[in-house]
């Protein structure tokens, strides 16, 4: 939509995700109607906001949270929302939700699965000991 106000060409890329019709507009069609048109300004700064206020907390989420805690909250609500608990994602796919490199993921996905083989092996509560002996983490009982 910023390239419509800057008359600039625009590139997008979407995934459909149930059978969809799309429509191009010309930008000077969008112009005309966003000033003779108070629903549609209205629901133009509304989407703007919105997608702005999107950028703004991924952008925090990056600059505070780890990305292997993000990872492993996506793929908890992923799981969650499908009964056989399995994800149909690529790492491509998964990364471009988290806002980072695929690398990143697949280097992420591998490390977990190496702590699940580690946790498997131990019983009775050693994978608390063992945090507890390397100082904790963030939330965790001592």
């Amino acid at each position: 939509m910023l390239c419509v106000f800057l008359g600039c060409p625009a590139t997008a890329s979407s995934v459909a995700e149930a059978p969809t019709h799309a429509v191009v507009v010309p930008a000077a069609a969008v112009r005309k109607w966003i000033t003779t048109d108070e629903l549609i300004r209205s629901y133009v700064f509304e989407t703007m906001a919105a997608r702005l206020t999107e950028v703004m907390t991924l952008a925090v989420e990056i600059s505070v949270s780890r990305m292997d805690v993000r990872l492993a909250g996506l793929l908890l609500r992923l799981v969650s929302v499908h009964a056989d608990e399995t994800v149909s994602l690529t790492h491509d796919e998964l990364a471009a939700e988290l806002g980072t490199a695929r690398e990143v993921v697949s280097r992420l996905l591998k490390e977990f699965e190496q702590m699940q083989g580690m946790m498997k092996k131990m019983k009775g509560g050693g994978l608390m000991k063992m945090m507890k002996r390397m100082g904790g983490m963030k939330g965790l009982p001592r």
